[in-house]
């Protein structure tokens, strides 16, 4: 028999494969040969045959335990087996001969089973297809193999039958299916045993990932030596019960969550549903031993864990960390799973039987693998291809490397052709699990099987120990034109790491919205994470995205550097086993650049037309909203329209159009109400959110557009800013006053503080004062160059997160500061500014809105040419040198250097709206262009650090 479960866990040193036994404790333990003694290693070559020898062994117990909403239902050995030679002699009377090809599109339910079990009977080819094929790729595929039968069930019968008249169907879940079979009688004749070694028992596709998909020739034998191979790594016992989820018209998935664990004695279980909640209620309630899924599936559980692990109290957490630390290390040297206990009631949401997670497919990122593994869970990984059956190497509980893919299993060997001086080359694989074949491509085939090496296109390298490490698809290798060579998978998993990103898929081209036009360079095509967008409170998701990219683009060479990007609102496109289709997310990339150089919406085809469900019954209303939309944004606007992504609008531009929107529709809302509207992210969303007010709306609705932000500027900022907002000289103001000479003495001495143009400022009073953006340093550069008269007549503007950040709470009002938020909060924001100004005061704000990455001017929003051009105040351009070298936003802490500070003369609105502007462009926005290029000037003017 096997040895006990946790019997890995209890060595100290790794396991040999020629090791005959153990000592644990001082007792001597044999080590078995097999994990079942008339498995996988007798002499048949023939599946069924071998099938046949377990059910004499387990008889009575379940091979198969298919869930639903009552509970389990077991298929045993001998009733699988029974079944199948019943459905195997009815294809017979069909006239199905041996060699023919018998399809099956199932998903993972025992008519699956029987089904294989049936075609395999009969010596005939099972050929399984994917349940998503459409009608007419079925009929193609069935046709290209030349399929004289499709088994399947009634639902997806139903749904293909039409293109399928000259094609056989038989629906084994149909009643009519089952009285052509009850009409057989009792049990059939069993086959004879026959070496069907180098016949082919299964065509499988490949994925598709780049190209398109090809038919696998796999053999009896190719399919029998994995699983023996399986069989001789000891980590799959007859006492095991295995979930399989993934669909099983991957070899992969049918090899080693269905086959290898049948003929192994063990159980499959299908599960009623695969959401999360549905596995783990499946897990825990069938008490399974082994979870084997893909990386994809894995990451989401570790970012499902995680985010609950970083929500715990500080405190808590480091404690927690740390402890899983020690844990972890004291586990390795006393070979017992303490971290299962440290997480105990993590480890009882699996269920308390589970011991064993698999991962395959694609390449699992090494830093899950170590989270799961301080979390006290045994994840393994393995490689291979569906041309090789598909397990190739595997990291066992005896010897695993985190990052690799393990050793060659038994049988196979692997080779590293033309390494480079890395020992990095493509991957190579012979063994008796290398296919057969492409079918019906016999070029095809002689162009990646050499002398009995299948060429995998993958790039690896063998380490001393023999391990496999996976660099990446040879195909999907990008090689710029100046010879760089990049893993697109390592860029993608670098800025994933931003939170706002749930999908990344990383692409050289030299298409571009922008004047990267005609130059080759890395973009990216990223499906956001628009929950996260909205906890955080973040309307602004270019400007967002941007400032991610650009803090991870300043830790990552330049050649691997994201320069551009666009964004999808769908999941992007994978196949079955989560990998990225690249060659069909570069057409994606294609279409939405061009939509964005033309400033269009996405197709409309690809999108529903008029207002959302929900805002139906309030047709007339939602049809205002939509005209509204429309005039004021010069274009056709639909209900699934992005407010930002397809309507380009930003949260000065959101808060404008709802504004407009309110006084349009008549509608006072409070601001927990308006901020309601203003996270909405697509037009339905909003006019959702209008049927909560419909008995508040007026009949008399307005049609016309009427400006909004010289009337909303007018209007008093709430109470509790006003209280925060002192214009009289206070003790506090005096004591700040202090710290204020305290700053300027640091800035002389440790920063060599140079000021040019003070006398522009000396006398300037209700005016805004507008420097560059570029440092950390910036508001406090301001403050010490300013005059101590004209620095009590100033309040400074300042994203709120960064006064919290900087301690600064409690001196927002001594030290006059305004909190700015990028949500609908904004509004009161520029209310203080007007507010500030129209009593004669200065305010210092930084039209960027953000920290340039590169020390460079950048935008100007349109915020500050709101302020200018509605209340007609002075402008005092200022330029900054010197502050981005100290302190740039991508380092933690500033470091000695010169800054240089000038101020220019003042402008007046009638300055900034003379040069001619460009046609189309909002004159807010032509305000702000025409500020940014008159700071830019002070820059060019003269070298500042003489």
């Amino acid at each position: 028999k096997a040895l006990p479960q946790d019997i890995f866990h209890k060595l100290k040193k790794p396991l040999k494969l020629s090791q005959k036994k153990v000592i644990i404790n001082g007792i001597s333990i044999p080590l078995p040969k097999e994990s079942h003694k008339a498995g996988p290693m007798s002499e048949s070559k023939h599946i069924f045959k071998k099938f046949q020898e377990l059910v004499n062994d387990y008889y009575s117990k379940n091979a198969i335990l298919s869930g639903n909403q009552t509970g389990y239902k077991g298929v045993t050995y001998s009733q699988l087996h029974q079944k199948a030679l019943r459905i195997g002699y009815l294809l017979k009377s069909r006239g199905v001969a041996p060699g023919d090809k018998v399809a099956l599109m199932f998903e993972n339910q025992n008519e699956y089973a029987f089904g294989f079990f049936a075609v395999m009977s009969i010596d005939a080819t099972a050929a399984p297809l994917d349940i998503q094929y459409s009608a007419q790729e079925v009929r193609s595929l069935l046709i290209y193999a030349q399929c004289r039968i499709l088994l399947t069930t009634q639902k997806n019968a139903d749904r293909v039958k039409d293109v399928l008249d000259d094609i056989t169907v038989l629906a084994l879940d149909s009643e009519e299916f089952q009285k052509e079979l009850n009409a057989l009688g009792g049990a059939q004749p069993e086959p004879k045993d026959k070496d069907l070694g180098n016949e082919v028992a299964c065509l499988f596709y490949t994925s598709g990932t780049t190209d398109l998909p090809k038919a696998v020739m796999l053999t009896h034998t190719n399919l029998l030596s994995n699983v023996a191979a399986i069989a001789r790594l000891g980590v799959l016992f007859d006492d095991d019960t295995v979930i399989s989820i993934l669909p099983l018209h991957h070899t992969y998935a049918f090899t080693v969550t269905f086959l290898a664990p049948i003929f192994t004695g063990a159980t499959v279980v299908f599960p009623p549903s695969i959401s999360s909640v549905g596995l783990l209620n499946c897990i825990r309630s069938s008490r399974a031993t082994i979870l084997i899924g893909v990386p994809q599936m894995f990451a989401l559980i570790y970012r499902s864990i995680d985010e609950k692990i970083r929500s715990i109290g500080g405190a808590k957490k480091t404690a927690l960390q740390t402890a899983s630390q020690i844990s972890h290390l004291a586990s390795r040297l006393s070979g017992t799973n303490l971290n299962k206990r440290l997480f105990k009631e993590l480890h009882q949401a699996f269920g308390e039987n589970l011991r064993l997670m698999v991962s395959g497919g694609a390449r699992l990122d090494p830093d899950i693998a170590r989270a799961f593994e301080r979390w006290g869970f045994t994840l393994l990984e393995g490689y291979g291809l569906t041309e090789t059956s598909p397990l190739a190497s595997f990291n066992s509980p005896r010897a695993k490397k985190i990052g690799s893919v393990g050793q060659p299993v038994f049988g196979v060997s692997i080779n590293i052709l033309e390494p480079d001086k890395k020992g990095i080359g493509e991957v190579a694989i012979k063994g008796p699990n290398v296919m057969k074949g492409y079918y019906h491509m016999p070029e095809e085939t002689r162009q990646v099987i050499k002398d009995g090496w299948f060429y995998t296109g993958d790039l690896g390298y063998l380490d001393k120990d023999g391990f496999l490490f996976l660099i990446g698809r040879k195909k999907e290798l990008i090689v710029l034109s100046s010879g760089k060579n990049i893993n697109p998978e390592e860029v993608e998993k670098h800025y994933n790491q931003s939170p706002f990103i749930k999908e990344i898929c990383v692409l050289a081209t030299k298409q571009s919205a922008d004047y990267l036009k005609g130059v080759e360079h890395l973009a990216a095509v990223i499906y956001i994470d628009e929950d996260h967008f909205k906890s955080v409170n973040e309307p602004n998701i270019r400007q967002r995205l941007k400032w991610e990219i650009e803090n991870l683009s300043d830790k990552f060479p330049a050649y691997k550097r994201l320069k551009g990007f666009v964004i999808s609102t769908k999941p992007l496109p994978r196949t079955r086993l989560g990998k990225l289709k690249r060659f069909e997310i570069d057409e994606m990339y294609t279409k939405l650049i061009r939509s964005a150089a033309e400033k269009t919406a996405p197709p409309k085809d690809s999108r529903k037309q008029g207002p959302a469900s929900g805002a139906q019954p309030y047709s007339h209303f939602s049809q205002v909203a939509l005209n509204f939309l429309s005039r004021t944004l010069k274009r056709d606007v639909q209900g699934e329209d992005h407010l930002e992504l397809d309507l380009g609008l930003d949260s000065l531009g959101r808060v404008e159009l709802l504004l407009g929107l309110q006084n349009a529709l008549n509608l006072e809302l409070s601001e927990e109400e308006a901020l309601e509207f203003f996270m909405s992210n697509t037009v339905n969303d909003l006019l959702v959110q209008l049927k909560k007010y419909l008995p508040r709306l007026s009949k008399d609705v307005k049609q016309e557009h009427l400006p909004v932000w010289g009337k909303t500027l007018k209007e008093a900022p709430p109470e509790e800013v006003q209280e925060q907002t002192e214009f009289n000289i206070t003790f506090s103001q005096i004591a700040t006053l202090l710290l204020v000479f305290l700053i300027k003495a640091l800035f002389k001495i440790f920063f060599l503080l140079k000021v040019e143009g003070r006398e522009h400022v000396k006398e300037s009073r209700a005016a805004l004062i507008c420097p560059n953006h570029a440092s950390y340093l910036d508001a406090l550069v301001v403050l010490s160059a300013l005059p101590t008269k004209t620095l009590l007549n100033t309040f400074f503007v300042g994203y709120n997160q960064i006064f919290k950040k900087f301690l600064l709470k409690n001196l927002i009002k001594s030290a006059r500061l305004i909190p700015i938020e990028t949500s609908y909060s904004l509004v009161d924001a520029l209310k203080t500014c007007s507010y500030v100004l129209m009593n004669q005061k200065n305010v210092c704000y930084f039209p960027e809105g953000q920290r340039s990455i590169d020390g460079e001017v950048k935008e100007f929003k349109q915020g500050v040419g709101i302020l200018i051009k509605e209340l007609n105040v002075p402008v005092i351009p200022v330029y900054i040198a010197g502050a981005f070298e100290a302190w740039p936003r991508t380092q933690k802490f500033p470091k000695p250097h010169k800054i240089t500070i000038r101020f220019g003369p003042q402008l007046t609105l009638k300055d900034l709206e003379a040069p001619g502007q460009e046609p189309g462009m909002d004159t807010y926005k032509n305000i702000a262009l025409n500020l940014k290029n008159k700071v830019t000037a002070l820059q060019n003017n003269t070298p500042l650090n003489n």
